[in-house]
């Protein structure tokens, strides 16, 4: 007999949390080890949208979350041949994050990516998402040749953004702000402009808790992604 009691959604987001909390503290020290082995001129953030999908109210959520685990690991298999063929030697510390977007209509940055990708979000059909961000080593390339290089692999408009260090802080805080970044979990859409809100609504508990038990079938694992030493 089974005694194995699926967790209410209290419990669900009670782990998601803490798992997220111990990775920004994982993070908060790898990062600025990572950063401490690097020159500080070639160090910046990498963001790179991964994939979208779109989600509504009771759709299957283990296919989301196999959806989700598949878009991870073939990016990470393409990423490193790209990395192996392009740039030889770059290293990376990074992490997949999702985002629920249900409103592009004053972002036209947006709102052209999700064009070029396929994917146009609704009130009643949002979409996640998927994007990745690592704090990268240019090992000798300029951030400008390596984000051009980027944009030649991953082509739609506004789908790669490379950026150098904050010039106001120390390499030290911008390596633990970026892992801290990385491993948010600050799961809200903006509702309008760039207005960033909690879930409101009828409808939008639902995509929260149907987000929570989602990220709670993935991994960490799955989430991670760096390069070796």
């Amino acid at each position: 007999m089974n005694n194995t009691t699926t967790p209410n959604i209290s419990q669900i987001k009670e782990i998601v949390d803490a798992r997220y909390a111990k990775l920004r503290n994982y993070a908060a020290i790898d990062y600025v080890q990572f950063s401490n082995w690097q020159e500080p001129e070639q160090l910046g953030l990498l963001t790179i949208i991964v994939g979208l999908i779109p989600i509504y109210v009771d759709m299957n959520e283990d296919d989301v979350s196999n959806e989700i685990i598949r878009h991870c690991n073939n990016f990470k298999k393409e990423f490193r041949k790209f990395i192996r063929k392009e740039c030889p030697g770059i290293k990376w510390r990074g992490a997949f994050e999702l985002d629920l977007v249900r409103n592009i209509d004053n972002k036209p940055r947006m709102k052209m990516l999700f064009d070029d990708l396929g994917e146009l979000p609704t009130s009643d059909k949002p979409v996640i998402n998927l994007h990745f961000h690592a704090l990268i080593d240019c090992q000798g390339y300029s951030r400008s040749v390596m984000a051009e290089l980027f944009r030649m692999q991953w082509n739609c408009n506004w789908q790669v953004d490379l950026r150098k260090l904050s010039d106001t802080k120390s390499v030290e805080d911008n390596a633990r702000d970026i892992g801290v970044y990385c491993f948010k979990c600050n799961m809200q859409y903006s509702k309008q402009s760039d207005e960033h809100v909690a879930f409101v609504g009828e409808y939008a508990p639902k995509f929260m808790k149907m987000l929570y038990r989602i990220l709670f079938k993935i991994d960490e694992t799955v989430i991670k992604f760096n390069s070796g030493k």
